[in-house]
């Protein structure tokens, strides 16, 4: 395609997003709860954990503060729409403000004990005794928002056989809604529930093949994806109707994400597989951010992260991300139980 045809087609694309007046509901708080695409800054320090990392954080805010991409994630920008600063991780709120609400996840953790991280359950046990604390106001939480997004490291983290897996997206889901109707019922009544994106294409099973195509033999399979979203949608559809006050909105990471890989050159990214960071693989895992013994960089980065989809073999970019929440907002067949962001409230 000419070059100034995929200029004006991505131009009008970002004018109609940025040309959306912003939202006026008035949206009091975001509690967040998840793993990392959600995770602001949970993660453990401690433990050498490469988000806390250079070059993580390298476009915002320049320097590596806990979030798994080169800057802003999900979380921040769902917050951006709804005119609030991101909610304050919670190691973190013994210092900071927390009427704009607090950020929960925790990077590599699941519905269930994935990787040994704090469940989706021991987050809400986390936020109850927050409540319970005068930490958060009861008052305002009517008018707040509670984002999830989980489920991929149950299934990435999963030992047993693929027969049993039906079971496993059963137990997941069962979860999901579980916890949800916790919420609810301790007073959010807006719900934000992300469903699974198409990680079997990324990059980090997709470097096996030196990036030409996705991997179809794990637990992450499109089958396993497919299986989950059609519970999920199912079990929030169930919630949504039958539970009076409670409105959901379903994220369809799926269906975003894919846009982004197929329209990755009219959007403006140079590439939609490759990461920006590729780094050096470590007990089958790309780790960007790896240093050798004399602390040279065992990874290469691309020369504009904002050009690139993938930051690292797992997470989006900043301006990835950035898309993925603009079209959640504004645009149709993005999200489930109501056409967007933009009408759900």
């Amino acid at each position: 395609m000419n070059k100034f045809i995929v200029f004006i087609l991505f131009t009008v694309f970002i004018c109609q997003l940025c040309s959306v007046e912003s939202t006026s509901h008035n949206v009091k708080a975001i509690y967040a709860f998840g793993d990392s695409y959600v995770d602001t800054g949970n993660v453990n320090h401690e433990n050498g954990n490469l988000a806390w990392d250079k070059p993580y954080g390298i476009l915002w805010p320049g320097y590596a503060d806990g979030r798994f991409s080169d800057g802003q994630i999900e979380t921040d920008y769902i917050a951006h729409y709804f005119n609030l600063s991101s909610p304050v991780p919670f190691n973190k709120i013994l210092n900071h403000n927390t009427y704009n609400g607090i950020n929960f996840a925790v990077g590599s953790s699941g519905v269930t004990y994935a990787n040994k991280k704090p469940t989706l359950n021991v987050q809400i046990n986390q936020f109850e005794e927050c409540l319970e604390n005068g930490i958060i106001r009861k008052q305002d939480l009517q008018n707040s928002i509670a984002f999830i997004g989980t489920g991929v490291n149950d299934y990435s983290s999963y030992k047993g056989s693929n027969e049993t897996i039906p079971a496993l997206v059963d137990n997941v889901v069962d979860g999901l809604a579980w916890n949800v109707l916790r919420l609810f019922k301790m007073g959010i009544h807006n719900i934000l529930v992300s469903n699974l994106a198409p990680v079997s294409c990324f990059p980090q099973y997709t470097a096996t093949y030196n990036y030409t195509h996705c991997l179809d033999n794990t637990t992450l399979t499109y089958k396993t994806q497919e299986l989950h979203n059609i519970k999920l949608e199912n079990a929030m559809t169930s919630l949504d109707k039958n539970v009076e006050g409670l409105k959901i909105l379903l994220l369809d990471q799926s269906k975003a994400f894919q846009y982004l890989m197929d329209s990755a050159s009219i959007l403006g990214f140079e590439d939609s597989i490759i990461p920006c960071c590729k780094g050096a693989m470590d007990n089958d895992v790309l780790k960007c951010g790896k240093d050798d013994q004399y602390g040279h960089p065992l990874y290469s980065l691309c020369e504009d992260s904002t050009k690139a989809l993938f930051w690292d073999g797992w997470h989006l970019t900043e301006t990835a991300y950035e898309a993925i929440i603009q079209l959640y907002a504004f645009k149709l067949g993005f999200t489930k139980l109501a056409d967007n962001l933009k009408s759900w409230l």
